[in-house]
C-alpha cells in the first residue's frame, strides 16, 4: 500500500469513529466497490467496525448488488465476523437478493446454509417460494402463448424476416426458464438446511416444474422444443394442403431449383432479379429459333441456375432450409452475402 492509500484509509477509519444511523447509508455509498481494492478495504473497514444490529440493519438496506457480492465473499473467509450476517440479512432487500442468489458460487452458498436458519435468510426463502410460484405461473402462460403464436403465425408473416423476432423471442424465453431453474436451485441448497418441511416442499415443487417446463420446450426430443416448432411452421411454405388433412410436402433431397416454385420463383426474370441469372443469357436466347432450339436454350438456363445454386452451396430443399430461406428475398439477401 503506498502512503496515498494509506493516508485515504486513515481519513475513512477517522470517519468510521462517528458512524451512526444518519450517516452509515452515506458511508455504505461513499465505499463503493466500483473503486476496486480501495472501495473493498472501505467497505471491510465498515463492517468490522459496526458492532449493533442496529446499524448493520441499516448497512444492509443501502448496500448495492456488487457490495452485497463483495461481502459475501468476505465472509467466506472471516469466520470471526458470521455474527453480523443475519442482521445484513434483515436489511438487504428482498428484490437484491432475489437478483444475486442465482449467481452465488460454492462458497457462498456453503456461507448462506450456514446461516439458513437465521430470521432474516429465512424470511427472503419464504419471500422466493412465493415469488417463484408465481413467475412460474407467469412462466407457463408465456410460453403458452408464444407456441401459439408460433404455429399459428402464417408464412406471409414469418418469411418477411418476422422468424428472426421469433427466434430472439425463443432465445430470451429459454434464458429465462434458465434463470428461474438456477434461482430456484440455489434457493433449496439453502434452504435444505433450515429443516423446514413446507419451505422445502414447495420449492421442490418449483424446481420440478421449472425443469418440467424447460424439458417440453428445449428438450430435442420434445415435439414443443420452440425452435423445432418455429421451423416446422417455416417448413410449410415448403408444402401445399391439398385436402382435409393431405398434405403435399417436398422432400428434403428436392433440387433446390424445384423448390423455387414454392418461393413463387418462377420465371426468368425472377432468376435475374433475384441474382442467380445474368440478364444476357436470357436475352441471347430470345430471338425467334424452332421450338427445339428455344428448348436446348432454356436447358442451358436451366444448367445456369442450377450451377449458381450449387456455387453458393444450395443442392437440395435441405440446404435452403438450413440457410434459412424461406421467400425471394431471403434467397436474394442470402446470395448477395455469399457473393460479396
Amino acid at each position: 500500500m503506498d502512503s496515498s492509500q494509506g493516508s485515504l484509509l486513515n481519513d475513512w477509519n477517522d470517519k468510521l469513529q462517528h458512524v451512526s444511523q444518519s450517516n452509515v447509508c452515506s458511508l455504505v455509498q461513499e465505499a463503493s466497490v466500483k473503486e476496486g481494492s480501495h472501495g473493498q478495504e472501505k467497505l471491510h473497514a465498515l463492517l468490522v467496525h459496526i458492532h449493533t444490529n442496529q446499524l448493520l440493519e441499516e448497512v444492509g438496506k443501502a448496500l448495492s448488488l456488487e457490495q452485497i457480492k463483495e461481502i459475501l465473499h468476505f465472509f467466506t473467509n472471516s469466520p470471526q465476523l458470521l455474527d453480523k450476517l443475519p442482521p445484513l440479512f434483515v436489511g438487504i432487500s428482498h428484490d437484491s437478493f432475489y437478483t444475486i442468489l442465482p449467481s452465488l458460487n460454492k462458497e457462498e452458498l456453503e456461507l448462506l446454509k450456514f446461516e439458513a436458519l437465521s430470521e432474516g435468510l429465512d424470511h427472503h426463502l419464504h419471500l422466493i417460494s412465493k415469488r417463484l410460484t408465481f413467475e412460474l405461473e407467469s412462466f407457463e402462460s408465456e410460453l403458452y402463448l408464444l407456441k401459439n403464436e408460433i404455429v399459428s403465425a402464417t408464412n406471409e408473416i414469418l418469411v418477411q424476416d418476422q422468424h428472426k423476432v421469433f427466434r430472439k423471442l425463443i432465445d430470451v424465453t429459454l434464458k429465462k426458464g434458465q434463470h428461474l431453474i438456477d434461482i430456484t436451485n440455489n434457493a433449496l441448497i439453502i434452504a435444505w438446511n433450515t429443516f423446514r418441511a413446507d419451505l422445502i416442499e414447495t420449492l421442490s415443487a418449483n424446481k420440478e416444474k421449472a425443469q418440467r417446463l424447460m424439458q417440453s420446450i428445449s428438450s430435442d426430443k420434445s415435439n414443443k422444443n420452440l425452435f423445432a416448432l418455429l421451423e416446422n411452421s417455416l417448413n410449410s411454405v415448403f408444402s401445399d394442403a391439398i385436402a382435409d388433412g393431405l398434405i403435399d410436402a417436398l422432400a428434403d433431397d428436392t433440387p433446390a431449383i424445384e423448390a423455387l416454385g414454392k418461393l413463387n420463383i418462377w420465371y426468368h426474370q425472377d432468376y435475374i432479379d433475384i441474382g442467380l441469372l445474368d440478364e444476357s443469357s436470357v436475352e441471347s436466347g430470345r430471338e425467334n429459333g424452332s421450338l427445339a432450339d428455344q428448348q436446348k436454350k432454356n436447358e442451358v438456363i436451366y444448367s445456369q441456375v442450377v450451377a449458381s445454386l450449387k456455387a453458393v452451396g444450395l443442392h437440395t430443399l435441405k440446404d435452403l432450409k438450413e440457410a434459412k430461406i424461406y421467400s425471394k428475398q431471403n434467397l436474394k439477401q442470402y446470395l448477395q452475402t455469399q457473393l460479396t
